[in-house]
């Protein structure tokens, strides 16, 4: 149609950014619970932090409005649907391009037909399984984002001691870590995800 649109290019870097003010977040909790020796109740975080992570999710908001206008949530469902559908495809024809017979879930024939079709060798086992390093990423982003897009911020005050905001952050401390190790993990360059 040659119609020059904007790329939405801020949306991985201010993901990005939240994940690390939220481990920031993590890390100085931990810290405190070593020193003060607790389980967590009286052990204060960061006021600036926290301040960091509300902000970035108002940010993080304005950059999920753009997902409503109608071409991107058209092209957002149809690349789902194009993964799944390729997912299927693969499974049926897995034995014509060589793929064991014993390999029945998608974290198994995935990376056998990733090594087959697209690094032209022998299916072999490796030290990391690119299909679960890529469906956390997206399980835990997809989470994290959902929580986002759904939060009510002005909820989220930044000085109150056991707030929405640190109730929520304490609920997502293992999908945010889930997330970061996962992203961590992906071999390819990380503009790939940006």
């Amino acid at each position: 149609m040659n119609i020059d649109t904007v790329k939405n290019e801020g949306f991985m870097k201010t993901f990005n950014k939240l994940i690390d003010y939220m481990l920031e977040f993590y890390k100085a909790k931990q810290l405190a619970q070593a020193i003060q020796n607790t389980n967590g109740t009286g052990v204060r975080s960061s006021v600036a932090t926290q301040t960091s992570i509300r902000d970035t999710i108002l940010v993080m908001k304005q950059h999920l409005e753009a997902m409503e206008y109608g071409r991107n949530m058209v092209n957002t469902f149809i690349g789902i649907a194009t993964v799944y559908i390729t997912i299927c495809l693969v499974r049926l024809i897995k034995d014509e391009i060589g793929i064991p017979k014993q390999y029945d879930s998608p974290d198994e024939f995935i990376p056998a037909a990733y090594d087959i079709l697209v690094l032209k060798r022998a299916v072999t086992a490796g030290t990391t399984n690119r299909f679960t390093i890529y469906d956390n990423c997206a399980s835990y982003g997809y989470r994290l984002l959902t929580d986002i897009e759904l939060a009510d911020v002005g909820q989220f005050r930044t000085n109150a001691q056991n707030s929405p905001l640190d109730l929520w952050l304490n609920d997502v401390e293992g999908t945010v870590e889930g997330y970061n190790n996962a992203y961590k993990s992906v071999e390819e360059p990380a503009a790939a995800m940006v």
